[in-house]
């Protein structure tokens, strides 16, 4: 009994502070020494690592102090694969052009891009923004893209571009700087571009045509008819004056957008070191050809299927495009290469096997001129 009891006084002083004197209420200090131990020991070392599965962080630019008044005009950086344009003007500022482009790890390949603009389309589009203590930032120009911008200088801007498309396979981060190029100061970005394809914008009597830099702008309608020679721009009711080769002397050509466009046998022709095309002349000649031999007789031409209302493969201009490149016209491809559908240069082949072949073997060759066997590689 006297164990019993003697356990269960041990078990009151517990229970009610234990080891007190008289049994009082004793206020309670907080000892944080043990506390702030265990907390520092838990904290990484100020020069550790970061964890290899947490996001790093985009640094971003500051500004130059004090914060400098930048040159209106136009800017440019390029690496010559990524590139971007943009104008700075009235304290705004507008994305011309962007290129920006990542491969993943699986070799799968995501490309922002969009063609060059003028400062008004990009206005009428979206695609500009106010300078705000030296600093701009432009989003969602194609997709999750990010442009920010830091003035360094009259003349220089700090860049970070992030490429992060919705639905993606790479990301990507660039950060380089970007110098004045030239004059162009966007002055006139509120007042829409007139269009040279309709003369839209464009008052009566009046031509729109590609200018300088290309920025299309109304003049005069001459009286020259489409076909007709001519010496200078202000002579073409419609179109632009101008040369092409193997064709003597200047005529006005009609702008087009596509075949569509221009009419029987004739073709809405890429231009060298243009974004605009036009319609060839009803009076220039075409040599037959066959898209799979590929036997033009004028060196630097190509065998085309024409998607004009001619409807046979005939030489033009080779063009540049490559496997997988996109493109609007078929001329915009390689020989032996086809623009399919307006969207895409593909391998030519021959349905009836034999050469050219596609080069896997269980690829489609599914018809695109019949009458010569030749159809595209459907991969």
């Amino acid at each position: 009994m006297k164990v019993l009891a003697f356990l269960f006084a041990v078990l009151l002083a517990a229970s009610c502070g234990g080891g007190n004197d008289g049994g009082q209420d004793v206020p309670k200090t907080t000892d944080t020494s043990s506390e702030t131990a265990a907390s520092d020991a838990e904290l990484p070392p100020a020069d550790a690592e970061p964890a290899e599965d947490l996001p790093q962080q985009t640094e971003y630019p500051l500004p130059a102090d004090p914060v400098p008044t930048p040159q209106s005009g136009t800017y440019g950086w390029t690496d010559g694969v990524n590139s971007v344009t943009f104008a700075i003007n009235d304290g705004m500022a507008f994305v011309l052009e962007a290129n920006f482009s990542c491969i993943g790890e699986t070799g799968c390949k995501v490309k922002n891009e969009f063609s060059k603009t003028t400062c008004n389309v990009a206005f009428d589009k979206g695609y500009y923004t106010t300078l705000a203590g030296g600093v701009f930032v432009i989003e969602g120009i194609k997709g999750t893209d990010k442009l920010y911008g830091a003035l360094q200088s009259d003349n220089t801007v700090s860049l970070v571009y992030e490429l992060t498309p919705a639905v993606s396979c790479c990301t990507d981060t660039f950060a380089f700087d970007a110098t004045w190029a030239n004059t162009a100061d966007c002055s006139d970005y509120a007042n829409p571009d007139c269009d040279p394809y309709t003369d839209q914008h464009c008052e009566a009597g009046m031509n729109c045509i590609f200018g300088a830099d290309n920025k299309p702008v109304c003049m005069v309608a001459g009286e020259k008819q489409i076909g007709e020679e001519c010496a200078m721009q202000g002579n073409c009711a419609d179109g632009v004056c101008m040369a092409l080769e193997g064709t003597p002397g200047q005529h006005c050509y009609q702008y087009c957008l596509g075949a569509g466009a221009c009419g029987y046998g004739q073709q809405c022709m890429p231009l060298d070191g243009e974004p605009w095309k036009v319609c060839s002349l009803s009076t220039v000649e075409y040599e037959d050809c066959n898209l799979l031999t590929q036997n033009c007789t004028i060196k630097g031409e190509a065998c085309y299927f024409s998607s004009s209302p001619i409807n046979q493969p005939v030489c033009m201009k080779e063009g540049t495009g490559e496997k997988g490149d996109p493109c609007d016209s078929s001329t915009e491809c390689h020989k032996g290469l086809d623009c399919i559908a307006n969207k895409e240069c593909m391998q030519l082949c021959n349905m009836q096997g034999g050469d050219p072949e596609c080069e896997d073997t269980f690829t489609n060759c599914p018809k695109l001129y019949q009458y010569q066997n030749a159809g595209y590689c459907d991969e």
